[in-house]
């Protein structure tokens, strides 16, 4: 129940635009994320859309359901 998770990966607005960003096969935005960790028992609590050098970037606190 004290287990805390934070999760950083490209924001892509649409996940299901074209292209390739360097290593990530998989594309997620704040829906499709929060989607995946509810389905595993993991609840967001914040958010932030982070602008950086190349694009921006998803960053999200989570924690493990009660």
């Amino acid at each position: 129940p004290s287990t805390w998770l934070y999760v950083e990966v490209p924001n892509f607005t649409f996940p299901l635009q074209g292209g390739v960003f360097h290593e990530h096969i998989n594309r997620f935005n704040i829906r499709s994320m929060t989607a995946l960790l509810n389905r595993n028992g993991i609840d967001v609590v914040d958010h932030l859309i982070n602008p950086t050098m190349g694009g921006d970037c998803l960053c999200v606190l989570a924690k493990l359901g009660v």
